[in-house]
């Protein structure tokens, strides 16, 4: 990769979604898109003219304006007078809710409710139900978070068989010699071909698993190491972030679909969320050779696919982030292109003297096909409810062929470079984080 210019209108082709895995919301009860009238009554008695948004057994969603008195956690009575002419009987029954979440749009807040008395209103669970039940094909199901799962639970699929780092699961069991004492004690460790070689290294000469050595069992003091510096200054190219994008091959350029991050927030997840929106990642900084004959990304996949080398590279970036155009913010190297120890100490040195200095290690591994099977349950609700739907998200996931592995190694890069801790943490200031629409 080199380091081209990028230009600024073209950064949305570069902008993925973020997921979280296991993190997709789940429904107990269908959720039916429902616009009708109703009332909704305050804690203090005032009433608001109000529509819905959809309707499930236990919640509802309605759209109003923003001088609407309500906020988290107010119980509020909620009449369906909408209905009237079809059901008077539920159009006359007040039914309780609770706020539980207000979303401000531009010009209108979203308010979602959850039934406060559901286990004494049977009746109304009851009509409820086969409300939705009798309607959901002429009002359609809420789709949503059936999407988000179904697209999530891919994204496992094809992160899972390649992913280059070896989670170890913890064993929590009490001493049997002194009840008194919690032992914590590696028990399983999730091995796949991306990860094999860390296992490998850990084997002894009669081929004996003693990774549990690295992660063995230490006392609390043992575990507490004090600092010169504040706590605060140590929070952070103790949990390390670690990014993979998903790479689709619909267009040349081999652009990311989706992104998936643990949690906590650093340098990596600022820098990505530049130029970007709420939820989303710019990755376009790996795409800055966009224009050359055979670009970065484009180029490691190909040879991933004939089976050339392991494709892992440090990538070097001066990151700005006062500046506003994304030339100057992020400026990237790959490791590769320094000729000598010099120049790779000389853009340190010039990145640490006019913004901030960060290192990634970048791993792209190629992907296996995924099992439909294993998520056939989201696949037939997608085709029941909306089959355009369900073809539409198949589409989209299909031409994913490979994913990119993001781990910020800045501080192990600068400690190689001869620098000390005390410049190590001077570059981990508070970082100022700008969205462009």
């Amino acid at each position: 990769m080199t380091a081209g210019k990028a230009d600024a209108t073209q950064t949305h082709h570069f902008v993925s979604p973020t997921l979280q895995f296991f993190n997709y919301p789940q429904r107990s009860s269908e959720q039916m898109h429902f616009s009708i009238n109703v009332l909704l009554y305050t804690a203090v008695e005032t009433k608001h003219h109000l529509k819905t948004v959809d309707l499930s057994i236990m919640g509802l969603q309605v759209k109003a304006n923003k001088n609407v008195d309500v906020k988290l956690e107010d119980n509020v009575v909620i009449v369906f007078d909408g209905l009237a002419n079809e059901y008077s009987a539920i159009a006359n029954t007040t039914i309780e809710y609770d706020v539980v979440r207000i979303v401000e749009h531009s010009d209108e807040l979203r308010i979602f409710l959850h039934r406060a008395q559901a286990h004494n209103e049977p009746q109304v669970t009851e009509f409820i139900a086969n409300f939705i039940r009798g309607n959901k094909y002429r009002y359609k199901i809420n789709l949503e978070n059936t999407i988000n799962a179904f697209e999530n639970k891919v994204c496992e699929q094809y992160f899972t068989p390649r992913f280059p780092s070896l989670p170890v699961f913890i064993s929590h069991q009490v001493d049997k010699a002194d009840p008194q004492i919690v032992v914590l004690q590696p028990k399983f460790a999730m091995s796949n071909s991306g990860n094999a070689n860390i296992l490998s290294y850990w084997q002894d000469e009669q081929h004996q698993q003693r990774i549990g050595n690295l992660v063995s069992h230490m006392s609390p003091t043992q575990a507490y190491i004090p600092l010169s510096i504040p706590n605060e200054g140590h929070k952070d190219a103790k949990n390390a972030m670690n990014i993979a994008f998903f790479i689709n091959q619909r267009t040349h350029l081999f652009t990311p679909e989706f992104s998936v991050y643990n949690q906590g927030d650093g340098r990596l997840k600022s820098m990505l969320s530049r130029f970007s929106i709420e939820g989303h990642f710019n990755l376009e900084f790996l795409y800055r050779d966009r224009e050359q004959p055979s670009p970065f990304i484009r180029r490691c996949l190909a040879q991933l696919k004939m089976g050339i080398g392991v494709q892992e590279h440090e990538i070097f970036i001066r990151y700005c982030p006062e500046k506003t155009h994304i030339n100057d913010v992020i400026v990237p190297y790959i490791n590769q292109q320094f000729t000598s120890i010099t120049q790779r100490q000389q853009f340190i040195k010039k990145a640490l003297a006019v913004g901030e200095f960060a290192a990634i290690k970048l791993i792209l591994k190629d992907t296996t096909t995924v099992e439909l099977d294993t998520i056939k349950t989201e696949l037939d609700y997608l085709h029941e409810h909306a089959n355009y739907k369900a073809e539409k998200v198949v589409d989209k996931l299909k031409p994913i062929q490979g994913f990119g592995y993001i781990l910020d190694i800045t501080d192990e890069v600068l400690y190689r470079h001869g620098y000390d801790w005390q410049m190590i943490q001077a570059n981990h200031p508070q970082l100022v984080q700008s969205k462009v629409g």
